[in-house]
């Protein structure tokens, strides 16, 4: 059982990783069924095993977005102005976000889990009409959208991207750029976070290796193969057309909204 979920985690931190370099996401998607199931499998209770999943996933980002980031940084993708500007909110709600899960509990994550994920396939299905990039919101409400999906991204173990990447491809940023920034902004979400569930978890037990809600031996193996394979996704994201990357991602977010509302 001890190999097949090493392997089972090595394969699946594969996936995350090229999904985290073609579609902006940390990968959390992936990540937090897999976990869950890993985690239920070796006699962790199904409530606390979902926030133990949520918290391992969104700690295994910050090398995950590294690795990525990198690799959009050296095609000139990244708009760190944009960057800089949404980075604090967004990390502030992470950490936020980090603390309200514990309390919440493991079953209303997984109902957020799948409503989200289903109300982020149906917005890039359906697309839009390409516009002129205008990111430029008013200060307070540029700064509400970017805590809010800080808060959000924390509470459901994903890096962020899977909202800023449709939020900023909506105001006309092209696919590939608002990928390569939601990238980026995974970084300081994905390390609020852990650290707010890292603090939260103080004396918290459970039947497999943990620190607070971290189950750190699937974080090592995960973040080993999202290392390795995030700069082919990174490759895919700037030969694909931006319409087929959206189908794509939307075809992805479906499938997770239908397994975790099963």
């Amino acid at each position: 059982m001890i190999l097949s979920a090493a392997v089972f985690l090595l394969f699946g931190g594969a996936l995350a990783g090229v999904a985290a370099g073609l579609l902006g996401i940390g990968g959390g998607l992936i990540l937090v069924p897999l976990l869950h199931w890993v985690l239920i499998a070796a006699g962790v209770d199904a409530a606390p095993a979902m926030v133990m999943a949520v918290a391992t996933a969104l700690a295994t980002m910050p090398l995950t977005a590294a690795s990525a980031i990198a690799a959009h940084q050296r095609r000139g993708a990244v708009d760190w102005r944009l960057v800089r500007r949404l980075a604090p909110w967004i990390a502030a709600g992470a950490l936020a976000g980090s603390l309200l899960a514990a309390w919440l509990g493991g079953e209303v994550l997984r109902r957020l889990f799948a409503v989200f994920a289903l109300t982020m396939a149906w917005r890039l299905w359906r697309g839009g009409t390409a516009r002129e990039f205008a990111p430029s919101l008013p200060g307070p409400v540029a700064a509400a959208i970017s805590f809010g999906i800080g808060t959000l991204s924390a509470m459901l173990g994903i890096g962020g991207g899977s909202m800023t990447v449709p939020w900023l491809h909506h105001r006309g940023l092209a696919m590939a750029r608002a990928v390569a920034a939601g990238s980026a902004l995974g970084y300081p979400l994905a390390l609020t976070g852990s650290v707010g569930y890292l603090a939260g978890g103080r004396g918290f037990e459970a039947p497999v290796p943990h620190l607070g809600y971290v189950y750190w031996p699937g974080l090592l193996l995960v973040a080993l193969a999202t290392i390795v394979t995030a700069p082919w996704g990174v490759r895919l994201a700037h030969h694909l057309p931006g319409r087929q990357v959206a189908l794509v991602f939307a075809g992805f977010l479906l499938a997770v909204a239908v397994k975790f509302a099963w």
